[in-house]
């Protein structure tokens, strides 16, 4: 139990009696969660209002409200300017704000954030660091991983995540940084030490305006003070433009422009690439079991952050050769004399990246399974269509997490961008469409089943069924299916 007094701590609130001395249990911004004992924080979201649920908390045992103004429970009221703000602070001190206790590394891009994630996890560890793991696969701390449900949890999950670190000896956590986080101060009065900025391309239109606002959402990361220092893509337009208006530590990394970090000499090999990579003039060659330019920008934004913590590069280029695979991205399967690749791409611009690189690894045919999230930005459904078609042998266009939107709906907005583009077939059952596309693979074609990766599920009509490509593609080059 923790006192109003103490869990307000640099917290600025009104109210109308002293309610510094109330004990509480609990925090809750879910009316339907609390317990006895709670403080009810009443939030205003995109579709709902918490503080029309406040007497629904009161009835199950909520001792004082958190809000921007008054509500009808008549309970002990602490009034604040912005809940969302004073949520993340008060959860900070709930757990005792562990975030102080560790050196953090943000990640924050549209693409890109879970590879370099799982890239940086892998070098720290090699070199001797305690690492933690926040992002869109799952939490890990240490070697235990725990299922996530966001990218970047909300802040009270967040700050127990940190507490359960902080209690396992974590040193370095490497979090994923959503644009959804930023605009919602989940991290709110938490500043990381390095911040890597990958790209920006358009994503998420349902809930942003426009690209205009998820672009400053993003960049607001790095100029609103909740990092101490940056490494930035300048090969990104986006990224470029942010390098040159930062004023703080800064390193800049990419292939095609001039920056601080870079890579050259980049060679696909049969079983990954090698290059050469210059930081601040020290040279080394390098492999890495991944393909791709863009894999190379995300393993240099990794390669920078170790070289900040004063890392050797021969320790990086052993650890790095050595880097298991990674997740539902770009997984590789042999299916008869053909491949399967299963990858987590779901934007324009990540299918665009994964089908060029795929191609490079096949002289057969390559085929294409994919489809667009329900109730979700619609404009990249078009340009998803249009990129396959143009890219691909054959198209075959499915479900992915229709949640409650009609599925045909999805399809026929995908179907407008590949209108007289090749081959394409449509069948809407996700498992259906995989085993129909590998039915058209002869020796030496390629597979690639793109958008969900590492997912266990997906959503129909608002339910959620067991479904993994991957185990799929593990079922299909075991004769399974």
């Amino acid at each position: 139990m923790i006192t109003i007094e103490k869990l307000f701590e640099n917290v600025s609130y009104t109210s109308n009696a002293d309610i510094s001395k109330i004990k509480i249990k609990g925090i809750a911004t879910d009316s339907r969660q609390v317990k006895d004992g709670d403080l009810f924080v009443c939030i205003r979201g995109k579709d709902d209002d918490g503080h029309k649920h406040a007497l629904e908390a009161q009835m199950l045992g909520a001792v004082a409200i958190l809000g921007e103004h008054a509500t009808e429970s008549g309970l002990p009221t602490a009034i604040v300017t912005n809940s969302r703000q004073s949520y993340s602070k008060i959860c900070q001190n709930f757990f005792e704000k562990p975030h102080l206790k560790l050196k953090i590394v943000s990640i924050v891009g549209t693409n890109g954030k879970t590879t370099t994630s799982y890239i940086a996890e892998h070098l720290l560890k090699s070199a001797g660091y305690k690492t933690g793991v926040i992002g869109t696969i799952g939490y890990k701390i240490l070697d235990e991983t725990y299922e996530a449900d966001l990218t970047t949890p909300d802040s009270f999950t967040l700050n127990r995540l940190f507490r359960k670190m902080v209690r396992a000896g974590v040193e370095i956590v490497v979090m994923e940084v959503s644009a959804h986080a930023i605009a919602q101060d989940r991290l709110y009065g938490i500043t990381s030490d390095i911040s890597i900025f990958t790209n920006v391309s358009p994503e998420h239109l349902d809930y942003f305006c426009d690209f205009s606002q998820y672009y400053d959402t993003k960049l607001s990361f790095f100029k609103n003070g909740m990092t101490k220092s940056a490494i930035v893509n300048v090969d990104d337009n986006m990224g470029r433009e942010l390098y040159k208006t930062l004023d703080m530590p800064i390193i800049s990394y990419g292939i095609d422009e001039p920056s601080d970090v870079f890579a050259m000499e980049i060679k696909r090999k049969p079983r990954g690439t090698t290059f050469i990579v210059n930081v601040f003039d020290e040279i080394y060659e390098l492999f890495m079991p991944l393909y791709g330019k863009y894999n190379v920008l995300n393993a240099l934004s990794a390669i920078t952050l170790l070289k900040t913590l004063k890392v050797p590069l021969p320790i990086i280029a052993e650890s790095l050769q050595k880097l298991p695979p990674i997740p539902g991205r770009f997984n590789i399967f042999s299916y008869k004399n053909a491949k399967i690749i299963v990858d987590f791409a779901h934007t324009p611009d990540g299918l665009d990246n994964l089908l060029c690189t795929a191609r490079t690894l096949t002289r057969g045919k390559m085929i294409t399974v994919f489809g667009c999230g329900g109730n979700r930005d619609k404009g990249k459904r078009k340009k998803m269509g249009e990129i396959a078609a143009r890219l691909s042998d054959a198209v075959i266009v499915t479900e992915d997490n229709s949640r409650t939107e009609p599925l045909t709906n999805i399809i026929s907005d995908i179907m407008e961008g590949v209108k007289g583009n090749g081959k394409v077939f449509i069948v809407e059952e996700r498992r259906e469409a995989v085993e129909f596309a590998a039915s058209l693979l002869s020796d030496g074609d390629l597979l690639v089943v793109a958008g969900k990766g590492a997912e266990k599920y997906i959503e129909r009509n608002g339910r959620r069924v067991r479904y993994s490509d991957v185990d799929e593609a593990i079922a299909l080059s075991r004769g399974e299916r």
